[in-house]
């Protein structure tokens, strides 16, 4: 979460695409936009990409694998 409150994703690490070449890119998430199913984390990306959601304690890592499995199944 950025000092306003809002919950985010993260540019942590990759190179700019330059032409057709897709260069990997990690990203950081907020385990709340998971577990809200925010639109942030409902977009198709194409090329490697890797995205870490950052949890506080246990039971919101529980709430994260719960939420993310639901949309895991449902692709």
């Amino acid at each position: 979460m950025d000092p306003s409150g809002i919950f985010q994703i993260h540019h942590r690490a990759g190179h700019h695409q330059e032409g057709s070449q897709a260069h990997p890119q990690l990203f950081e998430a907020d385990a709340e936009l998971l577990i809200n199913n925010d639109e942030l984390l409902q977009h198709e990306v194409f090329g490697p990409v890797v995205v870490v959601v950052a949890v506080n304690d246990r039971h919101q890592l529980q709430q994260a694998l719960i939420f993310g499995g639901i949309h895991q199944g449902d692709s």
